[in-house]
């Protein structure tokens, strides 16, 4: 498959205002990495609905300080969160071996 030079433009953009975007780890995969590692996943809470609105309003900030690339750059990432092509989650942990858990202060 050839890549797609607007679209590796477009990723590039918006690296150089927020940094890479790479492939995260699916919840599947961080529920395995968390079991190998003597975890377990106990919170899962998606942001992405109560944090998309505020875009806008970096948006419009961005612009009105004359950061239009950033602000244009900020438009992609909303872009993404609305069409679910990535999501803001927060993932909470719980040891499940004595080996993982914290020190007792």
């Amino acid at each position: 498959m050839t890549p797609d030079p607007q679209r590796a433009e477009l990723a590039r953009r918006v690296a150089d205002k927020f940094g890479p975007m790479t492939a995260f780890p699916t919840l599947d995969e961080y529920r395995q990495l968390a079991r190998e590692t003597g975890f377990e996943v106990t919170v899962v809470d998606d942001v992405t609905p109560g944090l998309v609105p505020s875009f806008k309003v970096v948006r419009k900030l961005l612009q009105r300080a004359g950061r239009e690339e950033m602000a244009w750059a900020t438009d992609m990432i909303e872009a993404q969160l609305r069409q679910q092509v990535s999501r803001y989650v927060i993932l909470a942990f719980d040891a499940t071996t004595p080996a993982s858990a914290p020190p007792a202060w």
